[in-house]
């Protein structure tokens, strides 16, 4: 299992994460925010314990348990322990995507570039990315 602090932190970059995107979101815009890579450390960690819960490994079972008794409680509308962990894959397949056309879109919107063809581009390209690991966008 991981330490609280593990936990802690994957728990504090999805709040901030929360509190920094518009409630649209998903109105097929790109949103940068910078993410520290301990953090994103936690979240990966965080989602790999949850994926062995998931598969049913002894020592992770009071872990399912919370995770299925706080899904109904935390989240409206509710969601199930599955749902949860699906829902933790898609944020961090989202953040762990390390291809050319990220950073090609990240320093077009730091440096407010032009939104040129190499951009809009690049935008297809993590937007293929993304649908291929099952992101809706």
């Amino acid at each position: 299992m991981l330490s609280g602090d593990t936990y802690w932190a994957a728990s504090g970059a999805i709040g901030r994460l929360a509190a920094n995107l518009p409630a649209t979101a998903r109105d097929g815009r790109v949103y940068l925010l910078p993410l520290p890579a301990w953090e994103l450390e936690a979240l990966w960690e965080v989602l790999l314990v949850f994926r062995r819960a998931q598969a049913g490994e002894p020592e992770t079972a009071e872990l399912l348990e919370l995770v299925q008794e706080l899904s109904g409680t935390l989240f409206s509308p509710s969601r199930t322990a599955a749902e949860f962990v699906a829902d933790l894959e898609s944020v961090v397949a989202v953040l762990m995507l390390d291809i050319p056309a990220v950073r090609t879109l990240a320093t077009a919107l730091v440096l407010d570039a032009p939104r040129d063809l190499a951009v809009h581009e690049a935008y297809a390209q993590i937007s293929a990315a993304w649908e291929a690991a099952g992101v809706r966008c």
